[in-house]
């Protein structure tokens, strides 16, 4: 009678992956679209900020931002997105909607039109590097009528040293997999960090099933040529089904911070070979961003089985 009972109610706890209602899940994260990037003014002076904001499934919404400045010494924003300049100096600013930011927009003030006021790095032939390899980086710096101030001292800064290093004369070296961002300093003004991808351009990783679920074949995350991520599954992919069960980007194996907190690619119903683009899901999505390919039966948020690409 109890094995009965055990039955019956993993039964009934296992429907509780049928039935999904796809349309009230998101189908995309909403975006909000903050021009121009960068800001370049003289004290006193002002320029407006344009916006587009599109919701989670992807309609654009008539509604305004929260703008939010880091230093409001150096710059402020009114409610309608018009940046004033206050006083020399660089600070950012972003907008926000609903709990989603724009990127930060870079603002930089100058006090009189022959200060420095853009700091650009020359742009390499590539912004892919691998391990081991070096690329020299030049920096100017411009006023605010475009004309080159020459002779400068440029200081140079990693974001992650472990990933890759740069001397004080520009000479970039790729140490290890990741994403990095390199910045030039002028007077202390600041360039716009320029990113580079380091190692790889692919992962890969077998399944494995959880909790006594199947999952097995080969997971393969890659950058086509457009720069898109793309994900796919070897011929042999095979997991185990409910209704309701979709293919996750995730940091965790855990089924509810998945739901909470993974990329929610697509639905599946059949085995074997599949590709997913994941750039088209989430633009700001890179090779590193996710740990694990996460099998999910979304309305019990339980866990069927993952590759980990970090293995």
């Amino acid at each position: 009678m109890k094995h009965l009972i055990a039955i019956l109610f993993s039964g009934l706890w296992l429907s509780s992956c049928i039935g999904t209602d796809v349309l009230d899940d998101p189908l995309i994260e909403p975006e909000l679209i903050v021009a121009p990037e960068v800001i370049t003014l003289l004290i006193g002076d002002d320029q407006a900020l344009t916006f587009s904001y599109f919701d989670e499934f992807g309609v654009q919404q008539e509604t305004s931002p929260t703008w939010l400045v880091d230093n409001t010494e150096v710059a402020t924003v009114s409610n309608a997105g018009v940046v004033t300049g206050v006083a020399a100096g660089q600070t950012q600013l972003r907008g926000v909607i609903d709990g989603t930011s724009s990127m930060d927009v870079l603002i930089t003030v100058a006090e009189s039109e022959d200060d420095i006021i853009k700091v650009l790095i020359s742009e390499p032939a590539s912004s892919s590097l691998g391990v081991g390899s070096t690329i020299q980086l030049t920096a100017t710096a411009w006023n605010i009528n475009d004309d080159l101030i020459e002779n400068q001292v440029v200081q140079w800064e990693s974001s992650d040293n472990q990933i890759a290093t740069i001397t004080q004369d520009g000479l970039l070296m790729a140490i290890s997999n990741g994403v990095v961002s390199i910045t030039a300093t002028i007077e202390g003004i600041s360039s716009v960090p320029l990113e580079f991808e380091i190692g790889s351009q692919a992962l890969s990783a077998e399944f494995q099933g959880v909790s006594g679920y199947t999952a097995v074949g080969v997971a393969e995350m890659t950058k086509d040529e457009n720069g898109d991520i793309i994900l796919t599954f070897s011929d042999d992919f095979r997991t185990s089904f409910a209704l309701g069960t979709f293919i996750y980007l995730s940091n965790s194996t855990s089924g509810s911070d998945t739901k909470g907190g993974g990329l929610q690619l697509a639905e599946i119903t059949t085995n074997g070979a599949k590709t997913f683009n994941v750039t088209a899901v989430d633009s700001s999505v890179e090779l590193n961003s996710y740990r694990y390919v996460i099998i999910l039966c979304f309305p019990a948020s339980l866990t069927f089985g993952f590759a980990d690409f970090q293995e």
